[in-house]
């Protein structure tokens, strides 16, 4: 997944996927999400041995459906990267203009209202 040449420390380890079995992009996601703190032997160092590593079950679908999974997952990830980018051009634009709410209307002493309230 790096790419690039790197040198590896004693402290950490490489898994690799066997393309034959398993897409390095499915293997990648499951990763990012697998719970690894109740395979630590000890809950306040957690680390894991190589054996524990090894012993993890891995639910392998077929590669196509493996393809698919990672779109979606990609999908939706370049999704939520443009909400989160609207977000920050919005929260941008509203320091540029303080006091405009999100309707274009004035908060606080401004003379234009979004809308009214009448007593019932």
């Amino acid at each position: 997944m790096l790419e690039i040449d790197a040198y590896v420390v004693s402290h950490l380890a490489i898994v690799e996927a066997n393309a034959v079995v398993v897409s390095k992009d499915f293997l990648y996601y499951w990763l990012c999400r697998y719970d690894v703190i109740p395979h630590a032997r000890n809950k306040a160092y957690p680390s894991l041995s190589l054996s524990d590593i090894k012993s993890f079950e891995i639910p392998v679908p077929p590669l196509d459906e493996q393809r698919r999974i990672v779109a979606c997952i990609e999908e939706l990830t370049e999704r939520v990267d443009a909400a989160r980018r609207l977000r920050a051009e919005a929260a941008e634009e509203s320091c540029r203009h303080p006091g405009v709410g999100a309707r274009g209307g004035v908060w606080a002493g401004g003379d234009k209202r979004v809308g009214s309230a009448t007593p019932g």
